[in-house]
């Protein structure tokens, strides 16, 4: 287990989503290469029109920028992204803190899991002490697997 700290308890696992940095990283070079390419598709068939031409570059241009930012501070952190779910905790250890924040929960914590999908899907499980965890598929996690584990695994959870 890299990053997290699970007792001999622990060692039960339901489930593991690992994500390494390299899959990460081709995975957004891929897709900024696809922005660039469905730029000059569309600017080709718009005849070379100025104003499509312009919107086009603009938008690839956003994407080139967006998803440069996201690979320079994914390297930058030099980890995987791991998802683990035990019989007794939920931990979760990611290289972008901003589009999926380390979490170490136990399961007996958890009152409420949600799942709800707004393009992706996405998972919040609530706790007794409000605290809130969130787990998008920004890495690729069956978010709605995981959500139907914890449920199935945590004493007190339900699932919504």
């Amino acid at each position: 287990m890299s990053g997290g700290v699970l007792s001999k308890n622990d060692m039960q696992t339901i489930r593991i989503h690992r994500r390494s940095i390299r899959r990460i990283v081709l995975t957004d070079a891929a897709s900024m290469l696809g922005c660039w390419l469905v730029a000059c598709f569309v600017v080709s068939a718009s005849r070379y029109d100025a104003f499509a031409t312009l919107f086009c570059v603009a938008i690839a241009i956003a994407c080139s920028v967006f998803y440069t930012w996201k690979i320079f501070s994914i390297c930058r952190n030099k980890t995987d992204f791991e998802l683990v779910l035990t019989t007794t905790r939920i931990f979760c250890h990611s290289p972008d803190q901003q589009l999926c924040p380390d979490f170490d929960v136990e399961l007996k914590n958890i009152d409420k899991v949600t799942t709800y999908s707004d393009g992706w899907d996405n998972l919040v499980a609530s706790t007794g002490a409000e605290i809130k965890l969130s787990l998008t598929r920004n890495f690729g996690a069956p978010v709605r697997r995981f959500a139907r584990d914890i449920a199935s695994h945590s004493p007190h959870a339900s699932l919504e």
